[in-house]
């Protein structure tokens, strides 16, 4: 029995409450909460509030998620654990970030018609660097390492520390139950030199960057890729913004937008702040420009998961005043990280004015009005297949290499122009 809540007095010093005010028996009322694992929501605050009355008792839980109540009218109580949301607040972050999100848009945007007002449409196609590694299925707004890294007299293959962070993001979100730090728990798990490779990996080097940050900042994404995609309104959010930026970078629809690439969004945030200036490294070099961005959103994007952790720990129900209520807290599924893979089929815009398409853009023939183009063609169109054109019938010649000459990385480019 929680004291100086033993009695209906304890509804409010100023509320005077008796048996036969109701006319009817007073009760006892057990309630008890657990985590996600079943261990016991020890210390979370919860309130009672007779309906008749509405107004509430307010406590905490003791060490084995439990607390008792006496004297309690028979009726109803709303019991509440937790803390109820503000939503107005959740309103306005999502507004800071959607403003955010539109900004690096319209720059990515307006970047695309710079480079097709100054060299023709077509002729701006951004693509992902050869040779580099992305994570699979996500927007390219971060570069790691390819294959292999040599760190002194080591060779780190990059698949290894990747896919053991992922291993251990996944069993360590499995067996957090919510209480004390997800991000800590990672972090500790992970051995030091683990830690020194992803910090290689990502392009840092650990005399510079504390690998340790980057660990954290790894665990962080994690955990709040893993809220958002639960949160409807915040996740649309991150759709429409993978939608908005990959039509600015080509003209390929985005079916869907899974957890890993909402990870990947988020990390670019983070490794922004966690590495300042220095994060141009590891965010791929058509992005860096919007550095400042990514950091301006990492505080509305680090308050608005607070409020959903909050909300996962916040039950509200109608319960009878007398026998024993239990509830169970929820907890985010977590989400599959993405795999680091070659990019073999690089992002490409494909154009859009100073012409018109036959048949389907990206899978059908490019009708150019520029003269400097037909100059070359002859008037004749280009053909486009998977969103690649087919220069053959204007080719020049071809360069040959020997087998294993070329290695996938920017040092191909130097050789074909030799």
């Amino acid at each position: 029995m929680n004291d100086g809540d033993s009695d209906l007095a304890g509804f409010s010093d100023n509320t005077s409450v008796s048996k036969a005010e109701f006319n009817c028996p007073l009760r006892t009322l057990h309630i008890q909460c657990t985590r996600s694992d079943g261990t016991p929501a020890k210390n979370l605050p919860y309130s009672i509030t007779f309906t008749q009355l509405n107004t509430p008792i307010r406590s905490t839980l003791d060490a084995n998620g439990m607390a008792e109540h006496d004297n309690l009218p028979n009726g109803h109580v709303i019991v509440e654990f937790g803390e109820p949301e503000d939503p107005n607040e959740k309103k306005r972050l999502r507004a800071e970030i959607k403003k955010l999100f539109d900004d690096i848009v319209k720059a990515e945007q307006a970047e695309a018609a710079r480079i097709s007002a100054e060299k023709g449409d077509g002729a701006g196609a951004i693509a992902l660097s050869a040779g580099e590694g992305f994570l699979k299925g996500a927007l390219g707004l971060l570069e790691f390492a390819w294959d292999t890294v040599k760190v002194g007299a080591k060779i780190i293959h990059v698949a290894s520390p990747w896919n053991s962070a992922q291993n251990l993001l996944q069993a360590t979100w499995e067996g957090f139950n919510g209480e004390g730090s997800f991000i800590d728990e990672f972090a500790a798990s992970m051995e030091k030199e683990r830690k020194e490779e992803l910090v290689w990996i990502l392009g840092f080097d650990p005399s510079e960057i504390d690998p340790e940050q980057i660990t954290k900042a790894i665990a962080e994404a994690y955990e709040i890729a893993s809220f958002i995609i639960e949160d409807p309104d915040t996740f649309a959010l991150f759709q429409n913004f993978a939608h908005d930026y990959a039509m600015a970078q080509s003209a390929t629809e985005i079916a869907g937008l899974a957890g890993g690439a909402v990870f990947e969004i988020v990390l670019t945030v983070l490794l922004a702040v966690f590495t300042g200036g220095t994060g141009t490294v590891a965010v791929a070099a058509k992005n860096a420009r919007h550095l400042e961005k990514f950091e301006q959103l990492a505080p509305p994007l680090r308050r608005l998961v607070e409020l959903s952790k909050n909300k996962t720990q916040n039950i509200r129900e109608t319960v009878p005043s007398t026998g024993i209520h239990q509830d169970k807290l929820h907890k985010p599924e977590g989400i599959n990280v993405p795999d680091i893979v070659k990019e073999n089929n690089p992002r490409t815009r494909l154009p859009r004015t100073s012409g018109h398409w036959e048949g389907k853009p990206g899978d059908g023939y490019w009708h150019s009005d520029l003269e400097e183009v037909n100059e070359i063609t002859g008037g004749k169109p280009i053909e486009f297949r998977n969103g690649r054109p087919i220069f053959t019938p204007w080719s020049k010649g071809r360069i040959r290499f020997e087998p294993g000459e070329l290695d996938g990385s920017r040092s191909d480019f130097k050789a074909v122009y030799e």
